[in-house]
């Protein structure tokens, strides 16, 4: 009898796979998080991993590719176009970290990690109407005598 073999997301299980893809997520829709040493680490080496492979695929293959991987499309299309415009530029080192302070509580090193030539997208500005409030209107009586 033969084990059953299902592919692993990001590499890992269970826990471990949930809070990559947080953290993943979170980058892809921000261009820097903060995070710990060990974690930070990680997050580069997956980073540069998926926008590495995806960049020489088609489109339709690298959203296949990245879904498979990530569980998520828009995760995996935000991941195509970042790799699409960084691939221009270079073609590894996507991310940079830097340590930042210790965390207070457990004295953890926490890290800066950031993508390297994120664009980060305009939200939408609403304008608002400014109410400038009306001069009242005095009307000049003439004095009789």
């Amino acid at each position: 009898m033969q084990k059953r073999i299902t592919p692993v997301l990001l590499g890992q299980k269970g826990a471990n796979k949930r809070h990559a893809l947080k953290h993943l997520k979170s980058i892809f829709i921000h261009g820097a998080i903060t995070v710990s040493d060990s974690d930070a680490k990680k997050l580069v080496r997956l980073v540069d991993r998926f926008v590495s492979r995806s960049s020489g695929r088609e489109l339709v293959n690298g959203l296949r590719y990245l879904q498979d991987r990530t569980g998520s499309l828009v995760l995996a299309k935000r991941i195509l176009a970042y790799g699409k415009m960084a691939t221009t530029k270079r073609k590894s080192g996507f991310c940079t970290f830097a340590k930042v302070k210790y965390r207070q509580g457990d004295h953890t090193l926490v890290t800066k990690v950031e993508l390297l030539d994120f664009i980060k997208k305009d939200t939408k500005v609403i304008p608002v109407k400014v109410m400038e409030p009306k001069a009242k209107e005095v009307k000049k009586v003439k004095k009789t005598k």
